[in-house]
């Protein structure tokens, strides 16, 4: 009894450490390029956030509904908008891109919320301001995920969209936004997608192939 009583005290400090996590998995960064249309969105997996700086409602693009205002990210002041002048072909990634929350001083931080511990994310991030007035547009700015990994350097008028990806080792985790020629930074939009791991795709590939066989098998034997 002694032994089993000890054997669930140390399941339960292992419980503990995995669950509570230090919300700081290793990111992998990289970019999906500069902004073009709608399609830029990501609709894959399960979403599991869409939040943008807001302040014209919930706006949905390419199928994913973003949250009007920031509840992960805090800034001191605010959301304001202007910071787009293109035309991406869609009103409402128009709108998103052109609302921004800013912050004069390093980092900001924005807390990715609902994950579970051992799935894995991606998670896409907007962050410019194309603006000529005061050499805003020439600003720089990276992400971080509290752990040493920086994604790569953008500028704000280069309308750069970042991907990271990353397992949760906790049901939240830290990026850290980050001025790069100054403290002030700003955030446009960001999104979190749940993907299936590749032994799920394994499986699911399996399945249809397992289904298109029985399919013709039926035919055949119809015939």
């Amino acid at each position: 009894m002694k032994m089993k009583s000890l054997l669930y005290a140390v399941f339960a400090v292992i419980t503990v450490i995995t669950a509570g996590g230090v919300q700081a998995a290793s990111i992998n960064w990289s970019s999906l390029g500069t902004v073009n249309n709608a399609s830029d969105v990501l609709n894959i997996g399960t979403i599991v956030q869409a939040q943008y700086a807001g302040g014209s409602g919930a706006e949905t693009v390419n199928g994913v509904t973003f949250q009007d205002g920031f509840t992960s990210y805090a800034t001191a002041f605010g959301a304001t908008n202007g910071t787009f002048s293109g035309d991406t072909g869609n009103t409402a990634y128009n709108t998103i891109l052109n609302s921004f929350a800013y912050d004069g001083s390093n980092p900001g931080v924005l807390t990715l919320n609902s994950l579970n511990v051992g799935g894995t994310y991606e998670v896409e991030l907007w962050a410019l301001d194309d603006r000529s007035s005061g050499g805003i547009s020439s600003r720089t700015e990276n992400f971080d995920d509290n752990v040493g990994h920086d994604s790569a350097t953008i500028t704000l008028g280069s309308n750069t969209i970042i991907l990271g990806t990353f397992t949760a080792d906790a049901t939240t985790q830290i990026i850290n936004v980050n001025g790069v020629d100054q403290s002030a930074h700003n955030l446009n939009a960001f999104e979190v997608v749940a993907t299936p791991e590749p032994s799920t795709w394994a499986m699911l590939a399996t399945g249809f192939a397992v289904l298109l066989g029985i399919r013709r098998w039926k035919s055949l034997a119809g015939n």
